[in-house]
C-alpha cells in the first residue's frame, strides 16, 4: 500500500529546499571568492607632526567598498597603526575601526604625534573577509626651515638680482627636502617664477626684476604648503648705482669718562653724506661702537641717525666712567656697505691736582712760587692749561701750561696785601676740577 503525499507535506518539502539552496549559494558565493573589494583615498601621505598652524599634521581617510551590496553595507573595517591617532566617523567608528554606510564608504582621520618622524605602516582590514585589506605608508616629516638669500641688498631700477632659497630640516631628509614648491611674492617689482620647486638638495634658484620704479621691495620666499614658514628680505631698489661719499667728524677726539660735571665725557659726532639726492635726503646712517664702555644718541637712536635733505646728522658719543684707553665709531650707509667711514676717540680719566707753595707765611711785600702738579692714570697730564686766580695780591700768570711731568709753576706777589689770601687753580677744561690754599701775608 503506497503513501499518500498530502499538500501541507508538500508544500513544507518544498520550502525546507529553497532554504537550503540560498544557503548553499550564499555559502558557495563566499567560497568562490564573489567578495567586495576596498580601496583607500589619502588626503596627503606626507604629513608634518610641527605643521598644526597649516593643518599639515593630519589627512582624512575615505574607505571605500565595492560589489555586493550584502557585503559592502554596514560593514566593519578595522584600523591598524602607529605614531598617532585615528577616529573613525559617517556611519560610526572609534580609533581601531569604521563602519560603511549603505553606499560602502567609511571616512576618518589619523593625526600623526607630537615630533614624531619616519614611516607610518597604515592597514585597514574588513573584519567579515579577512584577506580583504590594504596597507599604505604615510610619511611623517619635519616641516623645513627656509633661508632666503639674495645676490646684493641694493639694485638699479629696470635691473634683475639673483635669489637663492634653501629650506631644511635636522634630519637632512631629501624625501622631504626635494621637489618642494616654494612661492615667490613682493610689493614692488616681480620674479622670473612665482612658484618654484625645489631640487634633490632643496635649493631654488629665481631672478628678482626690480622694473621702472624706485623704494623698498620687500621680497618673500614661502613653503607652498605652509605659507607660514618664510622668510623676507628688503631690496632697496634705486635710481642708480653711483654711492654717496660718508664723512664723519668729532667735535673732540679727547675725552674723559668721569668728567659728566664739566661735559668733557662726551662730543658731538658729525655726519655727512654728499651725492644723489635721493640717497643723502631721510638716508639711515648706522653706528656701530662698543657699547660697553661708552653710549650713543642720534636724536633718540642708540644705533642710527637720519639726515636731513642736506645730507646732515648729528649724535652725541658718551664715554662711560672707568675706562681709559682708545675706541672706536664707525658709520655705514644702509643702503652702500662700502659708504663708510670711522673715528678713533681717546678716553682719558681726569687728571687731580696737587697744589702747593714754596712759603705759605709771607711779608707784604715778598713773593712766594705756586707749583701745581698733575697726575692720573692715562698720564695725560702734559700740556694741559691750569688758571690761576687769587682774592688779592697779583699772580706773575693767569693761566700757565704744565711740562711733559705734569707739573706748571706760578708766582704770587703780595704787593702790599695783608692777611689771609686764598688762592685757587683749576683744569681750563673743567673748572669744577679744582684746588685751593691759603697764604698768610704779614
Amino acid at each position: 500500500m503506497k503513501a499518500k503525499i498530502t499538500v501541507p507535506i508538500l508544500l513544507a518539502i518544498l520550502v525546507s529546499s529553497l532554504i537550503i539552496s540560498v544557503i548553499t549559494l550564499t555559502g558557495c558565493e563566499e567560497r568562490k571568492g564573489d567578495q567586495p573589494e576596498m580601496t583607500i583615498s589619502f588626503s596627503r601621505k606626507n604629513l608634518y607632526p610641527n605643521g598644526v598652524d597649516c593643518n599639515l599634521n593630519y589627512a582624512e581617510i575615505t574607505f571605500f567598498l565595492t560589489g555586493s551590496p550584502s557585503f559592502i553595507q554596514n560593514e566593519k573595517i578595522l584600523i591598524d597603526y602607529s605614531m598617532g591617532t585615528f577616529v573613525g566617523a559617517v556611519s560610526g567608528g572609534d580609533a581601531n575601526h569604521v563602519i560603511t554606510n549603505k553606499d560602502g564608504i567609511a571616512k576618518g582621520i589619523f593625526r600623526a604625534s607630537e615630533n614624531a618622524t619616519g614611516v607610518v605602516s597604515f592597514k585597514a582590514r574588513m573584519n567579515r573577509f579577512r584577506d580583504v585589506e590594504e596597507t599604505t605608508p604615510l610619511y611623517l616629516f619635519e616641516l623645513p626651515s627656509i633661508e632666503l638669500t639674495t645676490a646684493d641688498n641694493i639694485i638699479a631700477k629696470n635691473s634683475a638680482l639673483g635669489i637663492t632659497v634653501k629650506i631644511s630640516d635636522s634630519a637632512n631628509n631629501i624625501q622631504n627636502l626635494s621637489n618642494q614648491p616654494i612661492t615667490f611674492s613682493s610689493n614692488l617689482g616681480s620674479f622670473a617664477e612665482n612658484v618654484v620647486r625645489t631640487n634633490e638638495n632643496g635649493i631654488v634658484d629665481n631672478t628678482f626684476y626690480s622694473h621702472d620704479q624706485t623704494g623698498t621691495s620687500v621680497i618673500r620666499a614661502a613653503l607652498d604648503i605652509c605659507n607660514t614658514i618664510y622668510e623676507e628680505k628688503n631690496i632697496s631698489i634705486v635710481t642708480t648705482l653711483d654711492e654717496p661719499i660718508l664723512d664723519i667728524e668729532a667735535a673732540r677726539i679727547k675725552l674723559y669718562g668721569d668728567a659728566d660735571l664739566c661735559g668733557r665725557n662726551k662730543t658731538d659726532i658729525y655726519f655727512q653724506l654728499e651725492g644723489d639726492y635721493d640717497y643723502i635726503d631721510n638716508a639711515r646712517i648706522n653706528v656701530t661702537y662698543n657699547s660697553s664702555i661708552a653710549s650713543f644718541d642720534g636724536n633718540g637712536n642708540t644705533g642710527h641717525v637720519i639726515t636731513g635733505s642736506d645730507g646732515y646728522a648729528r649724535g652725541i658719543f658718551t664715554a662711560k666712567p672707568g675706562f681709559i684707553g682708545q675706541t672706536s665709531l664707525t658709520a655705514d650707509h644702509e643702503i652702500f656697505p662700502n659708504t663708510t667711514d670711522s673715528i678713533n676717540l681717546y678716553v682719558f680719566d681726569l687728571p687731580q691736582i696737587d697744589l702747593s707753595a714754596e712759603s705759605y707765611n709771607i711779608g707784604s711785600q715778598d713773593s712766594t712760587k705756586i707749583i701745581v702738579q698733575l697726575s692720573d692714570e692715562a698720564d695725560d697730564i702734559d700740556n694741559q692749561t691750569i688758571i690761576f686766580t687769587s682774592t688779592s695780591g697779583n699772580l706773575d700768570h693767569e693761566s700757565v701750561k704744565t711740562d711733559e711731568d705734569g707739573r706748571a709753576v706760578n708766582t704770587f706777589h703780595a704787593d702790599g696785601a695783608t692777611g689771609p689770601v686764598h688762592i685757587r687753580v683749576n683744569l681750563d677744561f673743567c673748572s669744577n676740577r679744582q684746588e685751593t690754599i691759603t697764604i698768610t701775608v704779614e
